[in-house]
């Protein structure tokens, strides 16, 4: 159900926006809205300033399954997190954040200026 659910919390979305925000190639994030939209979850409408785009919205038949899955995600962050104070999640959750920042930053580099840095 990718992109649903973040699409939830931004109504009338633009595809393009939203493969950012799910972190994926726009020509993925459309199959995947085509078929969110073949089973009726999503429902696109048209741009009122902007001809050529479409936003995306969620239809009614989906929000069951979305809070199903929100809470059953809680249920995983709470067996996550047992045992660590709101300071050391907050820390682990940035740490976490800067690495993948880190990780995305060397995949820009070319193959040859990693090797140097890394031997």
């Amino acid at each position: 159900m990718a992109g649903a659910g973040l699409s939830s919390l931004h109504e009338g979305i633009y595809q393009n926006k939203l493969a950012d925000l799910i972190e994926i190639m726009p020509i993925t994030s459309a199959r995947l809205l085509d078929k969110r939209e073949a089973r009726g979850f999503i429902e696109r409408q048209p741009n009122p300033t902007d001809r050529r785009a479409w936003l995306f919205y969620l239809t009614p038949q989906p929000h069951p399954l979305l809070e199903l899955m929100r809470g059953n995600g809680q249920k995983t962050r709470d067996e996550a997190f047992a045992g660590l104070s709101s300071d050391a999640r907050q820390h682990l959750l940035q740490t976490l954040s800067l690495t993948k920042s880190n990780l995305l930053a060397a995949c820009t580099q070319p193959a040859v200026d990693r090797e140097k840095l890394h031997g």
